[in-house]
């Protein structure tokens, strides 16, 4: 506003004009409102990023009065800024949009100028400022967003999920829950004919989440208010104590929902399925395999067993036939020897025992059966051809042959007889039980 004096009257005219703000202390006056507490520089917005499209309420002041200077961390930032139907979503721009228009409109010396009483020490513009504070930051809006009294921590129901349809019903509270990860992008609930490898990585995302939920803003004392070093730790410690414990509750219940989804999802209950039907499919092969083998190893015995029994009968058979042949040849040979004695006896006999006195004979018949008795049937039939073509002369040099045999056996028996004698003259001397003496 500029002030200009008339010189045709006394009186002042008001003029307006509009002043755009330039130079180096306005660009480090809008630096200094970007930088955070950390002294890190965000991103400075220029005007024109501000979106000028949004308007605050114009009856947002009963709601404002309402509130409680005092007890500004309880209020809700979003609604003082008249935010509340976007909240996490709504852009920085917007946020500063929505406060430089609560500023213009209820800041105290505006209201001063139209007559209104205000205390600086209980006023709700308090309100509005310590609003900008926490949402115009990067990390403690973060921290705010994380306690969100709007947000949702519940979990679907038994009766929920088999009474809603599973895809819509989880979609909604996996979408829910995406906004505390930076890990982007958050793979969907996808639907029925999604393939196990879209599946799996669905599951996976979530079953490895990532929260970047913390809850500082809810510490119950600041550090700040310590008194020395020794008090603030103190009271960092049990801060942390407190967070940690809540950032443990917050991944259980991630967690339960993600089981909840997982034992639900009829996908799941049907790649199980498929699995077993693949499992008893391999077990019922394998055991088909292995009574294939046990028969095949069956069918091998039993055949090995009937070779070896039919060897076994052929070489019963051979040795039958054998037993046989022999038998037939020993009744052969008995039938020969028979015929043969007989032939011996008959020669024999014809001749008189071929005797020179008659006190021979008896001797001479008993030569012939001794003949008969000792002599194989080809030995025999050698006799007889030689008797039949010597005679007497054959049959009495058997018998001188028969005669000086039987002293030289005489002979060997009297040694036998001698050789027993030593035996047991040693045996009794030096005490042994047997003793062979070649």
């Amino acid at each position: 506003m500029v002030e200009a004096k008339n010189e045709l009257s006394s009186s002042f005219i008001y003029r307006y004009n509009s002043i755009e703000c330039v130079g180096p202390y306005y660009v480090q006056y809008i630096t200094n409102l970007n930088q955070d507490v950390n002294g890190c520089i965000e991103e400075s917005e220029s005007l024109e990023q501000i979106d000028e499209s949004f308007v605050i309420d114009e009856n947002d002041e009963v709601y404002l009065r309402s509130l409680d200077p005092k007890e500004w961390k309880k209020q809700d930032h979003y609604a003082v800024l008249g935010l509340e139907h976007l909240r996490y979503k709504a852009s920085p721009a917007l946020i500063k949009s929505a406060y430089r228009q609560k500023v213009l409109k209820h800041h105290p010396d505006k209201r001063k100028a139209k007559g209104e009483v205000v205390n600086r020490d209980h006023d709700y513009f308090t309100c509005i400022t310590k609003a900008w504070e926490i949402l115009g930051d990067k990390n403690k809006r973060r921290s705010y967003d994380s306690v969100d009294p709007q947000f949702d921590d519940s979990l679907p129901s038994s009766s929920d999920i088999s009474k809603y349809d599973f895809y819509k019903l989880f979609s909604e509270y996996f979408e829910r829950n995406s906004r505390w990860t930076d890990r982007r992008p958050v793979p969907q609930l996808g639907g029925p004919d999604d393939s196990r490898e879209s599946v799996d990585k669905f599951y996976k995302f979530w079953y490895d989440f990532d929260s970047w939920r913390e809850y500082s803003y809810e510490d119950e004392e600041a550090k700040e208010s310590g008194q020395d070093r020794e008090e603030r730790r103190w009271i960092e410690k049990q801060n942390r104590a407190v967070r940690a414990k809540r950032k443990k509750e917050e991944m259980c219940r991630i967690r339960n929902l993600v089981d909840l989804a997982y034992n639900a999802d009829p996908r799941i209950v049907k790649f199980k399925q498929e699995d077993r039907d693949r499992k008893e499919a391999m077990k019922r092969a394998k055991a088909e395999a292995a009574k294939a083998r046990q028969e095949e190893q069956e069918r091998a015995a039993k055949e090995e067993e009937e070779k070896k029994k039919r060897e076994k009968e052929e070489a019963e058979a051979q040795e039958k036939l054998k037993q046989k042949a022999l038998k037939a040849e020993r009744e052969a040979q008995k039938r020969a020897l028979k015929r043969e004695r007989k032939i011996l006896r008959d020669e024999c006999k014809e001749h008189g025992y071929y005797v020179n006195k008659e006190t021979d004979l008896v001797k001479h018949m008993e030569f012939t059966e001794k003949l008969c008795e000792m002599l194989s049937a080809k030995e025999l039939e050698e006799l007889n051809t030689q008797l039949k073509s010597g005679g007497k002369e054959v049959f009495l040099a058997k018998l001188e042959q028969k005669q000086n045999f039987s002293m030289k056996g005489k002979r060997c028996f009297n040694l036998e007889i001698d050789k027993a004698m030593v035996r047991v003259i040693v045996k009794h001397i030096l005490g042994l039980k047997t003793i062979l003496i070649c």
